[in-house]
């Protein structure tokens, strides 16, 4: 486990690792604010996005401040025909935004997709533009876009009251969302549950292969293109087969930097038993997907860091370049008034973890519907519209020695101080920016980053 916001570092005549002080208190989250009253939304590009279902009409808010003031509701359709995808129907880069909805409420039932996207932070959205035809309707899909190409990810499900999956489509568009190819499916008798990362011209998608025609839920499975969406590769199983579990549902992945972590919801074996109480297992792969570490392991699988006996789902993840990925999920009974809304963070792709917190207390819902962050903050918005934010956990990413000249990286917001002791006193370096290079007239010197 590593400190949530605090590493010491000595700087001799070769780096090394300093046993690091206690950790400060947690940092505190942002009060709840309701941003929208359904079926919130978050993307963030060169501000913060979210739509949601607001007084019968899909609306737009955006903040420029990081989520500390956000602006009044436009509207962008008629609520009644726009319902914006779960889970991952926003994205947005720079001052675009893009934006897939469901002709209908999403429920157990399949719709048509209709993308829409804004080149203006929301004051104007082009026309609907349909993307799937006959027998393509989605329940659930994402969207991300990388340059000119958009890429949509979406699971179907019957059209029977239970909805079971029927399989996973795949949907691009080479012009920036102007014209779209005719949707192919990658995997037939696949659970609705599926999810996208785009990592340069690496697609990587994850989603759970049924067990039974008639089941939620399936072994969790990835699909790789390293071009761009233009062909695909194998199926390859990436989950667990155990006597503990051998169903997974919500199948999430994200990707960056050629790393790649993708996570499940663990359910009871599919002849029935217990249900697990370690609930989100996740496997990670550090070469783009060519081979997976969790395969190396027993069972086949990891177990995020959890408490004990916590019914935690519903989860939402979100990985940036440098290492930075979050997760929040339901810490209780999904749509107990009483469940709260878990958080942790790893600043490396997944190999080492802070401790869980509470990121929003009982609400009325205890479903994530999106996570997104940057170096210095994380938002979250749940189930209806309910926003919170709280700064990125500082973190070191390296210390380097060359002579007596020391080069300190790190990122997030907070404090940076020096002493020559492990113990302190420690002194403010206030107007340090990251990389930060300086003379070492120390034998040692430690360095540490609190948060604000």
């Amino acid at each position: 486990m590593m400190p949530a916001c605090t590493l010491a570092l000595s700087a001799p005549t070769k780096s090394r690792r300093s046993p690091a002080p206690p950790p400060p208190p947690q940092p505190i989250w942002s009060s709840p604010v309701s941003l929208v009253d359904a079926y919130g939304r978050i993307a963030l590009g060169n501000r913060v996005h979210v739509v949601g279902h607001t007084g019968g009409n899909l609306v737009y808010r955006s903040s420029q401040d990081n989520g500390a003031t956000w602006s009044a509701p436009s509207i962008v359709a008629p609520a009644s025909v726009n319902y914006p995808m779960q889970y991952g129907g926003l994205y947005a880069v720079g001052d675009t935004v893009y934006l897939l909805t469901a002709a209908g409420d999403m429920g157990a039932v399949s719709q048509p997709l209709d993308f829409r996207k804004s080149t203006n932070n929301g004051a104007s959205w082009t026309s609907p533009l349909r993307i799937t035809q006959p027998g393509q309707e989605i329940r659930r899909a994402n969207i991300v876009a990388s340059g000119n190409t958009v890429h949509v990810l979406g699971g179907q499900s019957d059209p029977t009251p239970n909805g079971y999956g029927t399989g996973v489509f795949y949907f691009r568009s080479i012009n920036g969302g102007a014209n779209w190819e005719t949707g192919i499916k990658l995997y037939d008798q696949a659970d609705a549950s599926a999810r996208m990362a785009v990592d340069g011209t690496n697609i990587h998608v994850c989603f759970g292969v049924k067990v039974f025609t008639n089941s939620y839920g399936g072994r969790s499975t990835c699909m790789r293109s390293v071009n761009n969406g233009a062909s695909w590769g194998p199926p390859i199983f990436i989950g667990e087969n155990s006597a503990e579990s051998d169903v997974q549902a919500r199948q999430q992945i994200a990707a960056a930097d050629g790393r790649i972590f993708a996570i499940w919801q663990r359910e009871r074996p599919s002849t029935n038993g217990a249900l697990p109480t370690a609930r989100l297992g996740y496997n990670r792969s550090t070469d783009s997907g060519s081979t997976w570490l969790g395969l190396q392991l027993l069972p086949g699988d990891q177990i995020l860091a959890t408490d004990t006996n916590i019914v935690r789902d519903h989860h939402q993840i979100w990985m940036k370049p440098g290492g930075g990925l979050h997760i929040a999920w339901a810490h209780g009974p999904p749509g107990d008034p009483s469940t709260p809304l878990g958080y942790i963070f790893s600043p490396d792709y997944g190999a080492t973890w802070t401790a869980p917190e509470i990121a929003l207390t009982s609400f009325g819902g205890g479903v994530a519907n999106g996570i997104v962050a940057d170096d210095n903050w994380v938002h979250l918005i749940a189930e209806p519209g309910v926003y919170v934010r709280r700064r990125v956990p500082p973190i070191f990413r390296s210390i380097r020695n060359q002579g007596q000249t020391i080069t300190l990286e790190f990122s997030g917001q907070g404090t940076l101080q020096s002493s020559d002791t492990p113990l302190g006193p420690w002194t403010n370096l206030t107007t340090a920016a990251s990389p930060l290079v300086f003379t070492n007239d120390s034998p040692r010197r430690f360095f540490r980053i609190t948060s604000p």
